[in-house]
């Protein structure tokens, strides 16, 4: 992806064939350690895909709407969150 996006943009780049390769990438990624890492995909479970379905979206995007028109909200008042750090494990509490 790299190389395609030099090529396209006419950068200057140091690949001789048509990919960067796994060194290249090693040393990128150890460059921009403080902003990027390697993270490994979870699995989805059955339930959360068999759930993501055009008439689940649908519904969100229709239920999301209703929350608009009723109050209104400025764009200063939308935020756009992720499961980053939500649980999705329940715990017992002591």
């Amino acid at each position: 992806m790299v190389y395609a996006i030099c090529i396209r943009n006419g950068l200057p780049h140091p690949f001789t064939s048509s990919a960067a390769g796994r060194a290249w990438r090693d040393l990128f990624l150890e460059r921009h350690s403080n902003i990027l890492s390697i993270r490994r995909p979870c699995g989805t479970s059955f339930a959360r895909a068999l759930g993501f379905n055009k008439e689940n979206v649908d519904k969100f995007f229709q239920m999301l709407q209703a929350e608009y028109d009723k109050f209104h909200y400025t764009p200063d008042r939308i935020y756009n969150v992720d499961e980053t750090g939500v649980t999705v494990v329940q715990n017992k509490v002591f």
